[in-house]
């Protein structure tokens, strides 16, 4: 039986820190949408996901507090090491940042180009014209919701901000436990993100989750964010009603 950490290619004694690399590389990799005629996909990307459930309750059970002290307390020599590697991040990113900063001068409303993010347009899925056919169908509604929030996940798993380490909660489908569906639906009605957020014209979400706000926009972001928050609640609340799994 193949064990978790080999789900996730890692070695037993892998930090924390290279558990979640590990897992968000292979599930972007691995997942559903990016295999579309792999009928195994699906299975896979479940096992990366309960792999990772499974050694974060490993390394966060009882032990937490001791484990966690432990690896915080490093050497003098490690951690110079640490702060210079920092530096050089820094000044690569700053670096980064200028030459965004060139591109978007003209016409562009949006944040750098050159930061990772997702887009996700909320208002489409608000209306039942947004899946058909059998709800376990490529267009069907348990199809169509789950791709939407394993996408918003995704992102939310990345964020700077996301100190949880496990993934919220699957969509799922038919066969997905009436005490899992109520699991989903008690986490995404009070959903609140930790990334950043920015709307456009065309009613898109922009998901930033590595996103460090100058000061004179920290407040516009932090209203995004708020609105953002309140679309997924409003959204969770309509998918809620329409979900057969429930009555």
């Amino acid at each position: 039986m193949t064990s978790h950490w080999q789900v996730l290619n890692i070695t037993s004694d892998a930090t924390p820190t290279e558990i979640r690399e590990a897992y968000l590389r292979l599930a972007r990799r691995c997942h559903p949408d990016k295999n579309p005629n792999d009928p195994e996909a699906t299975k896979i990307f479940q096992r990366i996901q309960a792999a990772y459930v499974a050694l974060n309750e490993v390394q966060c059970g009882q032990n937490t507090s001791q484990t966690c002290e432990e690896k915080k307390s490093q050497k003098s020599e490690k951690k110079n090491s640490e702060k210079c590697e920092e530096k050089k991040s820094q000044k690569w990113e700053e670096k980064k940042s200028h030459k965004c900063e060139e591109k978007k001068r003209s016409n562009q409303k949006t944040t750098s180009q050159c930061e990772s993010r997702g887009t996700v347009n909320l208002w489409v899925h608000c209306s039942s014209e947004s899946y058909s056919g059998p709800p376990d169908s490529d267009t069907g509604f348990h199809t169509v919701f789950r791709k939407l929030f394993q996408e918003i996940s995704y992102w939310e798993m990345k964020s700077k901000g996301n100190t949880d380490n496990l993934p919220p909660p699957s969509f799922g489908g038919s066969n997905t436990t009436l005490k899992n569906v109520k699991k989903f639906y008690e986490y995404w009605t009070k959903f609140s993100t930790k990334m950043y957020v920015e709307t456009n014209d065309a009613q898109d979400w922009l998901l930033i989750p590595d996103k460090t706000p100058s000061k004179h926009r920290l407040k516009s972001l932090q209203r995004d964010r708020k609105k953002f928050n309140m679309d997924i609640q409003y959204l969770v609340t309509l998918v809620k009603k329409q979900d057969q799994r429930l009555v």
